[in-house]
């Protein structure tokens, strides 16, 4: 989905991707987008004034933008501004069924493979591309529309741990070259996934 295409949409009324981007964010988070009409009354003249209550209108009118899901919304932000500077509101995410999925995709890697979580993360999921958060001071990575961050990663790992030990058939060896050094985050100290011995 590109911006031009977005715009062209049947109901977006020749407004620019700006103010579409707004819009769907408004919509996807049940929020009413902050009316322009006071500000033009105070500010602007006779024609502002029209243009703002058209703006207003259309704004807060229900019919969608076409942009069809967070992950649509999040690149066309990276198109735009280089990066994504509104963030929809949902619960956090599962990270045990993240985990589950992180899994099957090491199950299905060759015995002995090295990788941290993080690492293990980002191929299963996909990564799209990472972000610092000024506002909230996080690092957040992209994996199309879900999107994880630091405590993310946290849970992801021990249940992963947690997952690998359950079932007694593989192993994550944290003994290699990086035993009883402070290397960083667990989620990012690599081991060897490998069949149980």
């Amino acid at each position: 989905m590109t911006i031009q295409e977005v715009e062209a949409h049947k109901n977006n009324q020749g407004y620019n991707i700006d103010y579409i981007l707004e819009k769907y964010h408004f919509q996807r988070n049940h929020w009413t987008v902050p009316s322009p009409v006071p500000w033009a009354e105070t500010e602007g003249d006779e024609d502002d004034v029209e243009e703002a209550k058209k703006a207003d209108a259309w704004s807060n009118n229900r019919r969608t933008t076409g942009i069809k899901s967070d992950a649509d919304f999040y690149q066309l932000q990276v198109e735009r501004y280089k990066k994504v500077i509104m963030i929809n509101e949902k619960p956090r995410p599962d990270a045990k069924a993240i985990a589950v999925q992180v899994y099957a995709w090491l199950k299905a890697q060759p015995d002995g493979i090295e990788i941290s979580t993080y690492d293990a993360v980002n191929k299963a999921l996909g990564l799209t591309w990472t972000q610092y958060d000024d506002i909230k001071k996080r690092n957040l990575c992209f994996y199309g529309g879900l999107i994880l961050d630091e405590q993310d990663f946290y849970c992801i790992h021990d249940y992963l741990l947690g997952k690998i030990h359950m079932g007694h058939k593989y192993e994550a060896d944290f003994s290699s070259k990086y035993e009883g050094q402070n290397v960083g985050l667990p989620y990012n100290i690599p081991f060897v996934f490998k069949k149980s011995s």
